[in-house]
C-alpha cells in the first residue's frame, strides 16, 4: 500500500489532512503497510467492508476507532430490483 504511506508522509509534510481507503489485502501484515500509523495520522479511513473494519480495528488503538467508517464499493442493490 504504497500510495497511503506517501499520501501520508506527503501530507505531513505539507501540513494537510489525508484519509485513505482500506480495501482488505493490507490487512494480513499491518505492520509491514504501517497500517497504526496511517490510521493515527488519517482524518477518516475508509473500510470496504465490516470485516475489513473489524480487523482493522485489530490493528490499531481503540482510540482511533470513531476514524473507521465503512463504506460499500459498487452499486447499491436497490439498482437491481424490478418494478414488477
Amino acid at each position: 500500500m504504497l500510495p497511503g504511506i506517501t499520501a501520508m508522509l506527503a501530507a505531513e509534510l505539507a501540513h494537510i489532512p489525508f484519509s485513505f481507503t482500506c480495501h482488505g489485502s493490507e490487512l494480513l501484515s499491518p505492520e509491514q503497510h504501517r497500517l497504526a500509523d496511517k490510521v493515527r495520522s488519517a482524518c477518516f479511513v475508509v473500510c470496504v467492508s465490516q470485516q475489513g473494519r473489524s480487523q482493522l480495528m485489530l490493528a490499531t488503538d481503540p482510540a482511533e476507532w470513531s476514524k473507521l467508517h465503512v463504506i460499500h464499493c459498487g452499486p447499491g442493490p436497490l439498482l437491481f430490483t424490478s418494478s414488477t
